[in-house]
């Protein structure tokens, strides 16, 4: 049996030359239209290579000048090279090689077809892992550089008064946070919108508005452990990440995480006031309402906020015109479109609360009076 192949010296032009390659018990035989060069058994080398290992490259000592190839497989199969010890252990290793990338690049084809079949299950999942095998330091520095983008355009709450009453209540949440990785950051910035969010690494914005809304420490806070609760969770990241595409994230599994570094570089337009899906918003419902559960704070307070903006957007329904009443709601209640507070998910928190007993709530009713207090100077210098 022949093997079509090519030998590679110095000697020929272009430095290669095509023929045929020949097993016989004196050896490999290359006999092309100059030459025949005899490759002994004893020493032979065989590996893949070339583009994709589509090549068996073969070499031996005593012959260094030479090299040769062939892209027949069958070279692998000829009973003369299999019965050698030496050579069946190289052409063992070949067809593990051969096995382990052809088994990665169907995972790749089948991982690829089931994204496609299936892109919203299967990208979320995939996000997850990925996002879960980011260092923290990559989200911190993600929400640094989109928060310093904001606030560039924002007037933040810098006065000692109102950031020692911010730290005050905040602070009764993050204590709670042992072993979390995220060093929050908690900013009010002027704006009559009733909305707030969260960054990826911990920082957390709050509206002027908002905290003006509220009409005690409790509503103030049940947000913000929600917001907490998104970083925690990695929403942001792995909304990022699910954005980022398809192929991307493909890539990003196989190792290539390229294409995904340039997408997270370039967050900030997308982070900030991202929508969330319904099964985020649920599981930042649930995380918050532990958290504040385990700070001693009265969970009511998100539902009671909740249900006072509901009532809100009615009244202005009622009043006004669609079309108006739809632009004067998107601006005035940011936090219903970035967080649609639905009956359902008013309803699921309830449940929440209804098995739990009731337990003795810390009373921040001066920590919120100061803040609220510094927030409104704030707002009228």
């Amino acid at each position: 049996m022949t093997y079509q192949a090519h030998a590679f010296h110095d000697k020929f032009q272009k430095g290669r030359i095509s023929g045929v390659l020949e097993v016989t018990n004196q050896g490999l035989i290359f006999t092309c239209e100059r030459e025949k060069v005899i490759i002994p058994i004893d020493n032979l080398s065989l590996v893949l290579g070339g583009a994709s290992n589509r090549l068996i490259l073969i070499s031996h000592p005593g012959l260094p000048d030479y090299s040769f190839s062939t892209s027949d497989r069958s070279l692998l199969n000829n009973p003369l090279l299999s019965s050698r010890h030496d050579v069946r252990s190289q052409i063992g290793a070949i067809r593990h090689h051969r096995f382990l990338h052809t088994g990665v690049t169907i995972t790749a084809f089948a991982l690829l077809v089931l994204l496609l079949a299936s892109p919203f299950f299967f990208m979320d999942s995939l996000a997850r892992i990925i996002a879960a095998r980011l260092p923290a330091d990559i989200e911190v520095q993600i929400g640094e550089k989109s928060f310093a983008q904001y606030g560039f355009k924002h007037d933040i709450l810098e006065s000692e008064e109102g950031k020692t009453a911010l730290s005050s209540l905040t602070s009764v949440l993050t204590d709670q946070l042992a072993g979390e990785p995220y060093p929050f950051h908690f900013y009010v910035v002027s704006d009559p919108n009733i909305n707030a969010f969260a960054l990826p690494g911990g920082y957390v914005v709050i509206n002027t508005g908002l905290i003006l809304a509220a009409d005690n420490a409790e509503e103030v806070l049940g947000v913000v452990a929600h917001e907490i609760s998104h970083v925690c969770e990695q929403h942001g990241i792995r909304h990022l990440i699910s954005s980022a595409g398809i192929f991307l994230v493909v890539q990003t599994v196989l190792g290539d995480v390229s294409g995904l570094a340039a997408v997270l570089a370039d967050a900030a337009p997308m982070l900030i006031n991202q929508e969330y899906s319904r099964e985020f918003e649920n599981e930042a419902d649930e995380k918050g309402y532990q958290l504040l559960r385990a700070s001693k704070i009265d969970p009511h307070g998100l539902i009671t906020f909740f249900e006072k903006l509901i009532l809100e957007e009615k009244k202005i329904l009622e009043k006004l015109g669609n079309e108006q009443a739809v632009k004067l709601i998107t601006n005035t209640f940011s936090f219903l479109s970035t967080h649609p507070a639905t009956g359902e998910r008013i309803n699921h928190l309830k449940t929440l609360m209804s098995g739990e007993p009731r337990s003795d709530y810390r009373d921040l009713s001066d920590e919120f009076a100061k803040l609220k207090k510094s927030v409104s100077e704030f707002v009228t210098q």
